[in-house]
């Protein structure tokens, strides 16, 4: 007889096979060089692969580990279909569709990192962002951030200005993957439980942010990106730098 093992077993490890469905229609159409597709590719491969990892051990703390990472992956794959529906890959229906479906996967896991081993439950964990649903729904605590918003208005400001075909294929490239960087790193340290692992994802977040306003300013000097545009663009990561410093001074005085 063909036994099922074990996080064949669970209701999460099925619900998330099914969102890698979707997520790989998805993919087909983003093409291979942009960093949201290989971001997401990875994102969701991790949520699949540390949710079964967790569900192997009886050790509370690995668990509970593993599960962090597979939920961490999954709040990042979210914030890959916001990216996505702001460099206009995806409409917004469609990434309204994958995030009812990574909510869900997030509250199992809610419950999954609460239970014991023993006495697995993937109810639905109370998991409730702020302010509650409403005309524009929010599913996600990340979704609520200023800084979060900000990050993706950097996004769409990138896609804009690569859109032009006035910036080179080197600096596209390397801004594509900075400012993309941003609102993934904001959405999975946000979701984080210990203040370092929420520190350590805004620090990753400040540089990519540093990191992009410094490939600015290059290829600015080189004459390869209009100043008025570059302004736009220096604007909202200024106002994310201040942001992000002061989220980690908050850690730093609890």
């Amino acid at each position: 007889m063909n036994y099922p093992l074990g996080h064949e077993k669970l209701l999460t490890y099925q619900k998330a096979l099914q969102f890698v469905i979707g997520a790989t229609g998805i993919l087909a159409r983003i093409p291979t060089h942009e960093a949201v597709h290989d971001q997401f590719d990875r994102a969701t491969e991790s949520m699949v692969m540390n949710l079964v990892i967790g569900n192997s051990t009886w050790f509370v703390a690995e668990r509970i580990k593993y599960f962090d990472y597979s939920l961490g992956s999954s709040l990042e794959s979210a914030s890959c279909l916001d990216v996505c529906h702001v460099r206009s890959f995806i409409d917004v229906s469609e990434a309204d569709d994958g995030k009812d479906s990574l909510e869900e996967i997030v509250r199992m896991l809610h419950g999954l990192r609460e239970s014991k081993p023993s006495t697995l439950r993937e109810h639905h964990e109370e998991y409730t962002a702020t302010p509650p649903p409403g005309p524009s729904r929010i599913r996600f605590a990340h979704e609520s951030l200023d800084v979060y918003k900000v990050s993706l208005e950097l996004v769409k400001w990138m896609h804009e200005l690569v859109q032009s075909d006035t910036v080179p294929r080197k600096f596209a490239k390397k801004m594509d993957a900075y400012t993309t960087s941003v609102p993934l790193n904001i959405a999975e340290g946000n979701g984080r439980f210990s203040s370092q692992d929420r520190r350590k994802f805004l620090e990753i977040a400040l540089t990519s942010v540093l990191k992009s306003a410094a490939t600015a300013d290059l290829a600015t000097a080189r004459g390869h990106m209009d100043r008025t545009a570059a302004e736009e663009g220096k604007a909202l990561m200024r106002r994310i730098v201040s942001m992000l410093t002061r989220m980690q001074s908050g850690y730093d005085n609890p």
